[in-house]
Formats: structure tokens, C-alpha cells, sequence
């Protein structure tokens, strides 16, 4: 246990179970730096540290999905995340790419006694204050060559969230991290210097198979944003498991794909119960109980479609996880999420029920499962 910590924070819990150089490729950049494209696939730190930022001092708090792989490109999320990494760089109101060019061109020991004050002066006073605090990491050689700079260095830097520290012998400290590019043992992950202004002897273990040269870090402004816009709009919704009706109802029944979500099985197996799938003329529902469906046919005008897929009526294993249904009003029908954090906006913001757990599912492809598409119009 650190000497100081920020009680309420942990990256197991505040973070996302997902890399952030995890996405598959993408057709185009989300940014161009002086010419210099950036993709998703080859890391968005600076936006995963600002986004769990965000959750963390959204009121209601808000907490990352479960889900352990990547949002797609165009999904509300993946444009969340990238939007906050392009903040990090040009938002009104900090100077973080001024500042990276400016460290990038400092001596390691010039850089050394900065980073000895920004640990005194903004990081560790931000977490005596039960603050977790942004670092951001100079990862390259001293340069002078401004398209280097461009090109090479300030794509290669990394964004970590400090959340404690451990004072040792001789001026060593130890902080406790989040790093964007764990997505294991993440509540372990920590780094090290050395208060020494000539040589703060900086040591990153997890940076260090990609990023060996770690000469010194500062605390990037950071700027509040909202997270509504990571969630989507509410609507009508539809859940299948068909491709080609995911297709059909995008191309001719207004429907936009949310994308993936969750995983659930095509056929049953010890320990699974069907997922009924029910259409009214403003809602599909989806329910295990056949009670309660035959109930939804006989009173309020729904009809049986059959059965969507096979799921699980109770958690059983810890990496299954809820899958919780809600109710809109109007025409917004019934709407199904693993998302705790989505489940509370919907509810707060949107109007929404809660109805409880629909039934146990998986975040991530499980042997045999495949993915559950979430369309909306």
C-alpha cells in the first residue's frame, strides 16, 4: 500500500480493460499534427487519461464499460476517446503542445530539475489532495529538429494517471499508475525516480519494452469535459445476432449500428436459457421469462419472434456480466446494456426505468459466442 493515495480511485475499477493502442485499423487518421497523421491503432494515451478524468469527476461518478476490447471506429465511444486525445493537444486553454516541444529540446538534466519541480509543485500536491494527477512523459533523445519533433518524438511520448506515491531512501519515489497501455495486473503497475535535480534516474517497467529512453514528465493542463457524448442518443432499439439483418436494418429500416453489445451463444449449453425476442409496433423486448413473454402477447400487443440467442440467468463465473434492461418512454421501447455507467445516463438524463438484469452475458469473445449487435433509429 503507497504511503498517499487517492482513496476512491483504482484502474481496475477507473480505467478501461482495454489497451489503448488495441484498435484495429482504421481508414483514416483522427488527427494530423503539422502534417503528421496520427491513427487510433498506434495509441491514444493522452484520450484515455482525459476520458477517465472526465468519468471520475462527472457527478453523478461514471465509470468506464466493462468491455475488454476496443469501441470500432464511429462508434460513440471510439469518437469520445479520440476527440479527447486531439483536446490534449490543441484545446483552448492548455499548453501541453508547446510545453512537449519545448521539454523535447531541454538536457536530460535540465529535465531532471523540471521534473523535480512539477513532482513538487502540481503532482504530488494533487494527490495530497486526493486528486489523481495526469503525467505526461518525455519518451526521446534531446532534438533540436523541429520535423523530428514532429514526426518522431511527440507521437512516441505517453500520458500515465498518477494516484500514489511511497517516499523511500534517499530521495527515491515510487507513484502508483494507471497506464493506458496495461490491461493486466493494472492496480500494480507503478514507476520511479529519484528527487535528484541533476539525475532523477526515471524508471517506466511498463514502458520499457516500447520506450526505454524515459527522460522526465510534467502535469499537462487538463480541461473538464463532459462524457454525455460518449453515450448515444436514446431510441428505438434492436439486438441480433444475424449480420444480415444488422445490414437489412441499416439499409432499409433507418436503423444506425451502435455496435457490438455483448457476447451470447447460438445455440444452448449446460447452464443457458434462451433469450426470447418479442416486437411490438414501437419496441423490441427481450426477456428469459416465457411467463412474462406469454404475458407481454396476451395484454400488450407484442408478437414472438423465437429466440434471439442463449445467455446465462446468472453470473456463475466473474468474467460474465450483466446485461441490464431499462424501459424509455414514447417510442423508445426497451433498451439493453452491460454498461453500469450508460445504465445511470440513461436513467438520469434520457428518462429511462430501470428495469434490472435481463440476463448474464460476456464482454469479450468467449469460446463458441458471438457478438449480439445493438442497432438504434
Amino acid at each position: 500500500m503507497p504511503d498517499v493515495w487517492v482513496s476512491d480511485f483504482a484502474p481496475s475499477k477507473n480505467g478501461f480493460l482495454f489497451k489503448d493502442n488495441s484498435f484495429a485499423s482504421t481508414s483514416g487518421p483522427f488527427m494530423s499534427v503539422c502534417g503528421v497523421n496520427l491513427y487510433a491503432q498506434d495509441g491514444i494515451c493522452d484520450g484515455f487519461v482525459f476520458t477517465v478524468l472526465d468519468l471520475y469527476y462527472s457527478n453523478p461518478r461514471l465509470f468506464p464499460p466493462p468491455d475488454t476490447t476496443a469501441p470500432a471506429q464511429g462508434t460513440s465511444l471510439f469518437n469520445y476517446l479520440t476527440h479527447r486525445e486531439v483536446d490534449a493537444f490543441t484545446s483552448d486553454g492548455n499548453n501541453n503542445y508547446n510545453k512537449a516541444v519545448d521539454w523535447i529540446q531541454a538536457s536530460s538534466k535540465t529535465l531532471s530539475s523540471r521534473t523535480c519541480n512539477e513532482w513538487n509543485n502540481h503532482v504530488k500536491p494533487e494527490i495530497d489532495n486526493n486528486h489523481p494527477s495526469p503525467i505526461w512523459v518525455v519518451t526521446e533523445p534531446q532534438t533540436n529538429d523541429f520535423v523530428k519533433i514532429l514526426k518522431d518524438d511527440l507521437p512516441k511520448h505517453h500520458m500515465l494517471l498518477a494516484y500514489g506515491y511511497t517516499l523511500g531512501p534517499k530521495g527515491l519515489v515510487t507513484l502508483n499508475i494507471y497506464d493506458p497501455q496495461v490491461d493486466s495486473g493494472m492496480d500494480s503497475v507503478s514507476m520511479s525516480f529519484t528527487l535528484n535535480s541533476s539525475n532523477i534516474a526515471l524508471n517506466i517497467p511498463s514502458m520499457n519494452s516500447w520506450a526505454p529512453i524515459q527522460r522526465g514528465f510534467f502535469r499537462p493542463d487538463y480541461v473538464q469535459a463532459s462524457p454525455a457524448a460518449m453515450f448515444p442518443k436514446k431510441g428505438a432499439h434492436l439486438y441480433t445476432t444475424s449480420a444480415s439483418e444488422r445490414d437489412s436494418a441499416c439499409k432499409n429500416y433507418g436503423y444506425s449500428l451502435e455496435g457490438i453489445a455483448c457476447y451470447v451463444y447460438p445455440t444452448p449449453a449446460k447452464g443457458m436459457t434462451g433469450l426470447l425476442r418479442l416486437r411490438s409496433s414501437t419496441d423490441h423486448f427481450y426477456t428469459t421469462n416465457a411467463a412474462e413473454s406469454d404475458n407481454a402477447v396476451r395484454n400488450y400487443g407484442y408478437v414472438l419472434e423465437g429466440t434471439c440467442c442463449y445467455v446465462y440467468g446468472n453470473q456463475g463465473s466473474a468474467d460474465r456480466v450483466p446485461f441490464y434492461r431499462l424501459l424509455g418512454t414514447g417510442s423508445y421501447g426497451h433498451f439493453y446494456t452491460t454498461w453500469a455507467s450508460e445504465r445511470t445516463n440513461a436513467i438520469s438524463n434520457y428518462g429511462y426505468t430501470d428495469e434490472g438484469v435481463a440476463c448474464y452475458v460476456y464482454n469479450h469473445p468467449a469460446s463458441g459466442s458471438v457478438p449480439l449487435f445493438r442497432l438504434v433509429k
